[in-house]
Order: C-alpha cells, then structure tokens, then sequence
C-alpha cells in the first residue's frame, strides 16, 4: 500500500482525480456498468492517502451542509430498512442510493482547480454532442427511421432514460451559451449550442423544455440585470419564441399535445372506469391514477410508510384494487420522487426529502449560475419522475449538485 501511495503521490493526486473525473463524464451518458466501476475507483482512490488528510477531508461533513443532508437522506432510507418485509428490493435500493453516502464527500473535499472543472465542462459539453450524433446516424441508418423517434429507438440502445441525459444536454447548452457569450471560440460554442439545442428538441420532452427556458431566464437575467425593461421583455419574448419553435419543430411534442387535447378528461371518476377497461397510453390521466393511487396509500400509513423495500409491492396492490390496467402492466413506479418517499419511510422520507432540496435550492440560489439550473433541474424532475429510482438519477443528484458548488465556489 505504502509503494502504492508513493506513486500515486509521484503522478500528483489532482491529476488522477481529474482523469478519474473524465471517464466519469465519459461513462455517465453512455454505459451503466463502466460508469459504477468508475465510481468505485474514485471511492477506493479518496482513501489511498495520507492519515491526516483523510482525517481532515471526513472534517467537511461536518462543516457542509450540502454533504450532511445528502446523508440525511440516506440515513432515513436505512430506518425504512428496519420494518420492511422485502428486505431484497429495500437493499437494492440502498445500494443503487450508495453515492449519497459518498459522492459529495469526494468531490467538494478533493483538491480540482478551477481550470481542470472548466475543462470538464468542456469535456462533458463536446462528448454529450458526439453521442448525440452518433445515436442520430445510428437511427437513421441503422434503425432507418426519422430522428424524431430516436427516444423510443437507437436511445433505448443505450437502456439510459431520456430524462437524465436530457439534463446534461440543458448544462452542455447553457455552457456553451456562457462560452460563447464570453467570446470563447465563439464559432465552436456557438455551432455546439445549436446542435444540442436541435437534439435537445428531438427529445419530445416537455419537463426538459421547461427546465431550459427556465435556465435561459435566470441566465439572462442575471448577465442583464442593468439592462432597459424593454430590453428583459425582448428577451422573454425570445423565451417565447423559443417554446413555440420547440413545439412546430417536434412531431413527436405535437403528438403528445394532441394525444392530450383529444383523450383528455378531467373527471375524475371517468378516468378511473376508462383506464379498469382498457390499456389507455394518455400519460397525463395515468400519472392522475398514479397519483390517487400513492396519496391513498399515504393516508393509510402517514407516519413511517411502508418501508424502503415494500412500496412498490404495495403501490401495485392499490393498481389492483383502481384495476389500473396499464399500472399493472408496466408495473409504474410513484412517478414523483415527493410521494415515493413518504409512501416509503412516512413523514421522515418526505421531509429529508424536502430538507435536501430547499438546502440545495438555497445555496443554488446564492450565485443564480449552474448549481442553481441543476437544482431546479432536479427538484422540477422530482415532480414527475422516481428520479433517484434508477442509477442515472442517483448518481447526477450526487455528483453534479456539489461539482457545480465546488465550482462556484471557485468563481466566487
């Protein structure tokens, strides 16, 4: 070990982190399995170090609070641990939440100079560009379909919800736009903010949509807080625009639009009788089914859930009961990271859960630059997805909300 630490010593700890780092951001959008074992590597190098620096980098957790309430949260999955009867999935699921323990730690606590986070940015900015480009070959000429349904075809190639690399594509846009405003290989920022905007809408995804227009506004409001009034309306109007051309510009978006004006009700009994007779694909009336679904199993157990591991058993029991077809089917997660952890560990769930994001929140919100469009991204995701309910989510949570501190850290 001591040999070991040497030469890790001679190669220069920032220097591994950094590389270490790189095939993290290579490895996210691409492949699960490469990427977990990245992370191991970057859990085993923390404590390939001296005594008093391990010492002192544990120090932080106790100093930081956006490391303490990551471990809140984890702590609180573990007591939902104690009373659930599906021992198996309550494990899988703290293993799958194991970066919270970790992550934050590593990346606030480790020596990264400012200008090895840059290049990262850069790196994670040009590399999510020539996956996208690759995907887009690969579906059309392999698959032979339009690029408007890359999602249901060459990106299910990559098993990756489109969710999560849709918000390294908002971060990769609002890098570039930062670039190219601050004339930094103006042609190249400048042709990537393009490019990744024009995937970004292949997408067909409304929450993503929302999360851009609301980095965009933040943005330019903060680069433009001198600017005319006239000047600010121009802007939202550009806003607008901008969310109308991403509405003509995608079929699949027109689709999902129309799918929703036409299939709609807004009765809640109906929706109920339709969805028990027939598999019905209005996403908006399953996630209202879903939603009754997870609020009824709340008020049968307010306090302490049903445990980490029980509440999807228990949630497809209440599908069974609605006789939800598609619910039982598709097997539907809460689709609301709020609503899955109080279903899991009660009021303690939810309430670690929103201590967790109002601190992230309310540091985010100190500078109004990147760490604040990842909160949002985040917090606005946990509406309407299980977001931590797969790796992917887990590991962007842990990972980039204290990259982005880290970083604006330095800038300040």
């Amino acid at each position: 070990m001591t040999s070991f630490y040497n030469l890790v010593s001679g190669i220069k700890r920032h220097q591994i982190f950094f590389f270490l780092l790189v095939a993290f951001m290579l490895s996210y959008p691409v492949t699960y399995n490469l990427n977990s074992q990245v992370l191991i590597g970057i859990l085993i190098f923390f404590f390939i170090d001296k005594k008093a620096n391990i010492i002192n980098k544990l120090k932080t957790v106790r100093r930081n609070k956006i490391i303490f309430v990551f471990l809140i949260y984890f702590s609180v999955q573990i007591i939902g641990l104690i009373y659930t009867q599906d021992m198996k999935r309550g494990i899988d699921i703290l293993t799958r939440l194991l970066p919270f323990l970790f992550l934050p730690t590593i990346v606030i606590s480790e020596k990264l100079s400012s200008k090895n986070i840059d290049r990262l940015l850069q790196i994670m900015t040009f590399w999510i560009l020539v996956v996208m480009i690759y995907l887009s070959l690969y579906q059309i000429f392999v698959e032979k379909r339009e690029i408007g349904t890359m999602v249901h075809f060459a990106f299910e190639k990559l098993q990756i919800s489109q969710h999560y690399i849709s918000i390294i594509l908002v971060l990769s846009i609002m890098f570039s736009l930062h670039k190219a405003v601050q004339k930094e290989k103006v042609f190249a920022y400048s042709g990537t903010l393009i490019a990744l905007v024009f995937f970004l809408l292949q997408f067909s995804s409304r929450s993503s949509i929302v999360i851009l227009v609301f980095s965009l506004a933040i943005y330019f409001l903060k680069s433009f807080k001198y600017k005319s009034s006239t000047f600010k309306m121009a802007c939202f109007s550009a806003f607008f625009l901008l969310a109308l051309a991403a509405f003509f510009s995608s079929p699949e978006l027109q689709k999902k639009t129309n799918i929703f004006i036409s299939t709609t009700d807004f009765d809640i009994d109906i929706i109920k009788t339709k969805h028990s007779t027939t598999f019905v694909r209005n996403t908006i009336e399953q996630r209202v089914i879903i939603n009754i679904a997870s609020l009824a199993i709340i008020r049968e157990n307010p306090l302490i859930g049903v445990g980490t591991g029980d509440y999807l058993n228990v949630l497809l029991s209440k599908y069974d009961d609605f006789d939800f077809i598609a619910g039982k089917k598709e097997r539907f997660n809460a689709h609301n990271q709020y609503l899955e952890d109080y279903i899991k560990v009660g009021i303690f769930g939810f309430l670690a859960l929103i201590l967790l994001v109002f601190t992230i929140l309310k540091q985010a919100n100190k500078n109004k630059s990147f760490m604040l469009y990842c909160a949002f991204a985040v917090a606005f995701m946990f509406f309407f997805e299980s977001f931590l309910d797969r790796h992917h989510g887990t590991v962007f949570t842990a990972f980039f909300i204290p990259f982005f501190y880290k970083y604006e850290a330095y800038m300040a």
